[in-house]
């Protein structure tokens, strides 16, 4: 019993750091190319993990295969990464059946009916949760129910302009990508989830969310359900506060060691492997509530972020513009000249408008238009609040710069850095 608590001691240390770096690397892929974190190290890590480390896997597997078994990995990789595949809706399936199995088994029975009711109930929910958000219609978008999303949103102008879907070759409302993934275009696009294995979007991001409470909710109380068993039938029902406090104290290692040779290593692994995969759920629902907040999906917190990025960057071509634009030269030439002198790229030098979020529309209408999207409304227009449209209508009339495509090579840009 000794060496089996040894083992379930040290066990949980690097159980415990694993769980860390998962919340860490959570944290890393949310928010790694975030504004605040882009040009910092945590920027640095994301690009790591998301570019570098399939370049060098891909290069190492060239190196190591022949070319009949590189096609074979290129295929595997393919259907993993970039391909829709079930494999982590069956991984979630089974870390969530295995746990409760566990729990079934070994905390289940020692809990009040009161408390066996609600174990029942929340992974009912659950489950009925992860069901029903793998496979209700995101919102997606066809030539016959175009008219139920096309005056959802209206186009911001930065990030959204009027056009057409090359692939499914109808016109794009507002807030709607094609996934490549799914084949299909989705309104209010947030993210396409490898974990319900389908697109979040307008109809369906009501129930992702519902699904990530669950998991939490989930993941949090089987983890106090667990303490609760090691706390009354184990360290009240043995007295082990009171040994601790005797003649001859029992340590603290010593006490953990009577946790898991009286509860068995798992219970204390299920309280464990609870808290810190809750930890990591509540990181995505977290972030979710802040794009709430902002009414803004996954997809465009990333581009409002570039967006910005790009504006700032520009500031200086601005100036300049402008201040030649007032002793009289014409704008098109400005900008020709700037190109020709190779310090930007042609594409950098057509001026962007400052990015207005005008679909922000408080908190608790944001919330509203979470669970009742606009397109399964009577009145499936929205329009922005008045203070979205001041700020649009002052930026419009800030911005004096036309559209217009420099005259001149990309190769220029390119010439001229090789000098």
């Amino acid at each position: 019993s000794y060496c089996g608590g040894m083992v379930g001691v040290s066990f949980l240390g690097p159980l415990a750091l694993f769980i860390w770096f998962l919340v860490f690397f959570i944290y890393v892929l949310l928010f790694g190319q975030s504004d605040y974190h882009r040009n910092g190290v945590i920027g640095r890590i994301n690009r790591f993990f998301t570019q570098r480390i399939p370049k060098i896997l891909d290069q190492i597997a060239k190196r190591i295969f022949g070319p009949r078994l590189y096609r074979v990995w290129v295929t595997i990789e393919k259907f993993c990464f970039y391909s829709r595949n079930p494999l982590l809706q069956i991984f979630y399936i089974s870390l969530v059946g295995g746990g409760f199995i566990m729990y079934y088994f070994i905390v289940l029975p020692r809990l009040p009916l009161h408390h066996q009711i609600i174990s029942w109930i929340i992974v009912s929910c659950t489950l009925a949760s992860f069901f029903i958000a793998s496979f209700s219609d995101p919102g997606r978008i066809t030539k016959e129910n175009l008219h139920q999303y096309e005056e959802n949103y209206e186009f911001d102008g930065v990030l959204y302009v009027p056009k057409t879907c090359r692939t499914c070759l109808i016109k794009r409302p507002a807030r709607s990508k094609h996934c490549r993934l799914c084949d299909m275009c989705v309104s209010r696009y947030d993210h396409h989830c490898p974990w319900i294995n389908t697109c979040v979007g307008a109809k369906n991001i009501r129930w992702f969310i519902i699904f990530l409470v669950c998991t939490f909710i989930l993941c949090e109380f089987g983890a106090f359900y667990s303490l609760y068993t090691v706390w009354y039938d184990i360290i009240v029902r043995y007295r082990l506060l009171e040994l601790r406090r005797g003649n001859a104290p029992l340590s603290y290692t010593l006490i953990l060691q009577y946790i898991i040779y009286y509860g068995g290593p798992g219970i204390f692994g299920l309280a464990v492997m609870g808290i810190f995969a809750g930890l990591a759920v509540l990181c995505f629902l977290l972030y979710h509530t802040y794009l709430i907040a902002r009414n803004a999906t996954t997809q465009e917190s990333v581009k409002w972020s570039y967006a910005n990025y790009v504006y700032e960057e520009q500031e200086p071509i601005r100036k300049e513009v402008q201040s030649r634009m007032e002793a009289g030269e014409k704008f098109e030439d400005i900008i020709d000249s700037i190109a020709r002198q190779g310090k930007y790229h042609p594409e950098d030098l057509v001026l962007m408008s400052e990015p207005v979020n005008i679909y922000q529309r408080g908190f608790f209408s944001n919330l509203y238009e979470i669970f009742f999207p606009y397109c399964e409304r009577s009145n499936k227009k929205s329009t922005p609040v008045p203070k979205a449209q001041a700020k649009r209508k002052a930026r419009d009339e800030k911005h004096i710069f036309p559209p217009y495509q420099p005259k001149v090579s990309p190769l220029t840009h390119e010439d001229n850095k090789s000098k």
